[in-house]
């Protein structure tokens, strides 16, 4: 079993994985036109408000789209594997992701930029090590997932470390403080079987949401 080419799809999926929401967030939040979050109290443009948190409708469409754009980038994965990412997937977990994050505050799982700035930075250096090193396979993968990454940010008129801190930060601290939250829920149930965690977890989510105030806007009849 070759565990290289697994490490290269996850280093991967967490470059192209983070730019999909990176993109959606800041396209969302008027990024292009004023270079800063711009939002709105109550409008047609949240597709949901979670604890009085908005969800852009905005953000789940560039989702949707990226996400095709980003399977296209990559030859090994197939267009059809997100033919079921329509409206109402993307906004539920993006619903969960955001229930998640509020708990991880509440908790107080806080994760700093300069930790969120290094897990960037450590999966950057990855890539380029593998380009560097890696078998002509490895190598190969490993460049074009980097520049489908470089030639995404530079629709931003921007350098990697110019995207990364200024855009990219916010995205992974909140990936951050959810795996925290993950981790600290796993600690305290290290006596329970792998199968019992998952099952646990799962109800740990669902009741977190089912707790939630949660408002879904009428926007979502649409599908890809």
């Amino acid at each position: 079993m070759k565990k290289a080419p697994i490490i290269i799809t996850v280093l991967c999926c967490a470059v192209l994985g983070s730019a999909i929401y990176v993109h959606a967030g800041a396209t969302a939040n008027g990024f292009f036109l004023q270079g800063k979050t711009e939002q709105s109290s109550r409008s047609e443009m949240a597709a949901a408000y979670v604890n009085g948190e908005p969800i852009e409708e905005k953000t789940v469409e560039n989702i949707i789209e990226r996400k095709k754009v980003s399977a296209s980038l990559q030859p090994r994965t197939s267009i059809k594997q997100f033919s079921s990412d329509n409206h109402s997937t993307v906004l539920e977990d993006l619903i969960q992701q955001k229930v998640l994050e509020q708990q991880a505050k509440k908790e107080g799982f806080a994760v700093t930029d300069q930790e969120a700035l290094h897990a960037l930075q450590t999966t950057d250096q990855q890539i380029q090590d593998i380009i560097k090193s890696g078998t002509d396979e490895e190598k190969k993968s490993a460049q074009e997932a980097w520049n489908a990454y470089t030639s995404f940010i530079s629709g931003y008129g921007m350098s990697v470390e110019e995207y990364e801190k200024k855009l990219a930060l916010p995205v992974k601290k909140a990936q951050m403080m959810r795996q925290k939250l993950y981790q600290n829920f796993i600690k305290e149930h290290s006596d329970t079987s792998r199968e019992n965690l998952t099952k646990l977890w799962n109800d740990y989510v669902s009741g977190l949401i089912h707790q939630a105030n949660i408002e879904r806007e009428d926007n979502s009849q649409k599908s890809n």
